[in-house]
């Protein structure tokens, strides 16, 4: 099973001044590629704490970490210093992102949103990067991001602003993840039962799973204003095909064995 992790930086985001918009959308991107979500984790500027959990995902052998926040000029960004604790990596100005820096400044001072272009330590700060790093382009915002591979695992660092993490996403990361691991398909299907003991249908749902290779899972909803139960089917695989095939035989299953239990269903 290929897996990633998402960890989601910042205070702002802890002491619930700011809404986090990226976890879920990483979620749906990342599933989208046929990754399965391991972990997201909601993490203070504090070094330790996210060096700490980066190595951890390292140790673990996850497939990809993508980090949000922590890359701007203050003294709280820390997440390019977090990254080389972890990796055991020194920190260098890395010449690809300062001019990426300094261009984005050039753009900001002509089109009169900050008044001097000129770069300084804290600009700088932007383009010190743990060495062996790829930096990746921001065409939205000041700091660039960047790839760094870690033992197999890639490490992608993004920025908080979810919309310069989202173009970034789009435009840089998705390439690099199909050119350095491939892409794979991911199938979804939802039931909707006229049920709502889950324990008569647990056994069901778990032998499905095993046989199907498909993550199953049920829960409350409301459809049309009327509480049923949703059955969640998903599955990854190489192709398209593949995985259509294996919610077929699941849905296939599924349907046979709520029909003998004498269970209303539907699946819109």
């Amino acid at each position: 099973m290929r897996e990633f992790a998402a960890i989601i930086t910042g205070d702002e985001v802890l002491n619930c001044t700011v809404n986090d918009e990226n976890g879920f959308w990483l979620c749906n991107g990342m599933n989208s590629l046929g990754f399965f979500t391991r972990e997201i984790i909601f993490l203070r500027d504090d070094i330790y704490s996210i060096s700490s959990h980066i190595k951890r995902l390292i140790s673990s052998g996850i497939d990809i970490i993508i980090i949000t926040g922590g890359l701007g000029p203050t003294y709280d960004d820390m997440t390019l210093r977090a990254i080389a604790k972890a990796t055991d990596r020194s920190l260098k100005i890395n010449k690809q992102a300062l001019e990426m820096v300094k261009e984005r400044y050039e753009f900001l001072y002509e089109n009169g949103i900050v008044k001097e272009k000129s770069m300084n330590r804290y600009r700088e700060k932007m383009a010190i990067l743990p060495e062996g790093s790829i930096p990746i382009r921001n065409p939205n915002g000041a700091a660039p991001g960047i790839m760094i591979k870690e033992k197999g695992t890639l490490i992608f660092a993004l920025p908080g602003v979810p919309s310069e993490m989202k173009r970034m996403f789009d435009e840089e990361v998705k390439a690099i993840i199909e050119k350095e691991l491939g892409i794979w398909a991911y199938n979804e299907k939802h039931i909707f039962l006229d049920h709502r003991d889950e324990s008569t249908i647990a056994e069901i749902l778990e032998e499905i799973s095993k046989r199907h290779d498909v993550y199953i899972k049920s829960r409350a909803g409301i459809i049309n204003n009327e509480k049923k139960m949703v059955i969640t089917l998903a599955s990854r695989a190489e192709n398209e095909e593949e995985a259509r095939e294996k919610i077929k035989g699941a849905m296939d299953e599924l349907y046979h064995l709520l029909k003998e239990k004498n269970i209303q269903f539907h699946d819109h």
